[in-house]
């Protein structure tokens, strides 16, 4: 897929941006891509964010601009 790489570059992007803003403020714990194991397998979220003694899982997703399903979705209503 042609856009791959630069979804991935705009998802390092925003996770970089979300991290040190974060990070700024004393108050939160900020965690990058570290692994957590489950039951039903290891997950690896972009960050986890400690907060007041509450955990904020945060896993970024960048789609593909395409316009054309933004059409089908204009024709379908």
């Amino acid at each position: 897929m042609y856009t791959k790489t630069e979804r991935i570059r705009r998802h390092n992007e925003i996770r970089d941006f979300i991290s040190k803003k974060l990070a700024t403020n004393p108050q939160y714990q900020v965690i990058e891509e570290t692994s957590i194991e489950t039951p039903s397998g290891t997950l690896k979220p972009d960050l986890v964010v400690i907060h007041r003694e509450r955990v904020h899982v945060i896993d970024i997703t960048v789609r593909h601009e395409n316009i054309g399903y933004l059409r089908r979705v204009i024709t379908a209503k």
